[in-house]
């Protein structure tokens, strides 16, 4: 077996799926392949090595220093990522069977990917800065990263609960109570909830069906399905929301995304061939995606000293949101797709047997947000991504369908925004 790496299994990790050819072509030159032995210890507890490991085959046993075990497998939703980033080591890792691991030596490969429009101080290497100001950068994320991973492994993270308006709603439409009139008389409880449904039943979503006089009227023409999803996401928004200064701006930022992204699922869904999933779920789905966020801020309402120390705590939400945002759904009982969603939106190497899914649409609908807001996208080729070939579009995909995307969403964000913000 050559030790050699080659490109295309560069490209199976992230950050490695976003780099272009030449970047890839110099991490190789910094990378091997590893086989070690059942049993082999990959590294200790601990230690402060520079080499970065990711697992081609086999399964690796993961033991923390109060002794909990994990086992790591390519089955592993996390396992296009590094195995134990952070430094010093916070598991020791042994091979259960025989292992095949890429090794790479730790430098500045993370850095932003080139564009036209790129400010040169964005891409500058390591070479291009003292090597102590770096140093200095990379302890202090590392070191945020170590408190947040303690706190998250003492279970000191407190998930956000989902509002009760939502939880009465799915417990009646679950119920054999369930009934348009029943239904309509909890929501009118709560006058802002129902003032949004039937704003959502009256507007282009639904067509020109004719206008809907009672929130009765428009729970016919949704449907208790349908509407159980719209009223939880018209209760998400209180959740997007901080009385630090900090905070609220990050999850302002997150649910204008969440609306951004769930306008475009939309839009897409209706390009599709025979969708598997209505444009109710297209948009819950989007409006979810990025609930990891609403759980890890609280942490920082919690340990108000990691905000006091650290200015940017964005490594923290791109580390953690994904498994945090998996484990709030899991709380909330959220069906599995939904789970799906928030585990692995940004997992753009993500495969999955069988018909699209709406992890699929999620991360299609994120891509073009992207786009929409001329921002670099996170990997070479929107086409590198197996959701873009998953998806059945009614035509094969090419650039113009992508500006068809765009160009139909425009109305369609400020739709949602109006119905939802």
């Amino acid at each position: 077996m050559s030790n050699e790496i080659e490109i295309s299994e560069l490209r199976l990790f992230e950050p490695f799926n976003s780099m272009s050819e030449d970047q890839l072509a110099i991490v190789s030159n910094h990378s091997q392949r590893r086989v070690l032995r059942s049993g082999e210890v990959l590294f200790h507890a601990g230690d402060r090595d520079e080499l970065d490991y990711f697992l081609l085959s086999g399964s690796l046993r993961l033991v923390s220093a109060d002794q909990k075990i994990r086992v790591f497998d390519k089955e592993d939703p996390m396992a296009y990522r590094q195995v134990s980033k952070l430094r010093p080591r916070q598991y020791t890792v042994s091979a259960i069977e025989p292992v095949e691991m890429l090794v790479v030596k730790s430098f500045d490969y993370e850095r932003p990917r080139a564009t036209a429009d790129t400010p040169d101080y964005l891409c500058a290497s390591v070479l291009d800065y003292g090597v102590d100001e770096v140093d200095e950068s990379d302890e202090q994320e590392t070191d945020l990263l170590e408190k947040v991973q303690q706190a998250l492994d003492s279970d000191e993270l407190k998930l956000p609960s989902l509002p009760q308006v939502a939880i009465r709603i799915g417990e009646l439409v679950e119920s054999d109570l369930a009934s348009a009139d029943s239904v309509a008389d909890l929501i009118n409880t709560d006058p802002a909830i129902a003032a949004k449904l039937l704003r959502i039943a009256n507007s282009s979503l639904y067509g020109s069906l004719g206008r809907c006089e009672t929130i009765r009227d428009a729970i016919v023409r949704l449907g208790l399905g349908a509407t159980r999803q719209l009223v939880m996401g018209f209760a998400l928004r209180d959740l997007f929301n901080s009385e630090n200064k900090l905070l609220r701006s990050k999850l302002r930022e997150s649910w204008i995304e969440s609306l951004e992204v769930a306008a475009l699922a939309i839009v897409i869904r209706e390009m599709l061939v025979a969708p598997s999933y209505s444009s109710e779920e297209a948009l819950l789905a989007g409006l979810l995606h990025d609930i990891g966020v609403v759980g890890l801020l609280g942490l920082f309402l919690t340990h108000s000293d990691l905000l006091e120390e650290h200015d940017d705590i964005n490594p923290v939400l791109k580390r953690f949101k994904a498994d945090v945002g998996a484990e709030i759904l899991r709380k909330w009982q959220i069906a599995d797709q939904y789970i799906d969603v928030a585990r692995d939106a940004e997992n753009w190497q993500r495969e999955q047997d069988g018909s699209a899914d709406l992890c699929d649409l999620i991360q299609v609908a994120k891509l073009h947000r992207y786009l929409n807001n001329r921002v670099p996208l996170p990997m070479a080729r929107l086409t590198d991504v197996p959701a873009v070939q998953h998806l059945p579009l009614q035509e094969a995909y090419s650039p113009e369908t992508s500006l068809a995307i765009l160009q139909q969403a425009k109305q369609k964000i400020l739709e949602i925004k109006g119905l939802f913000d």
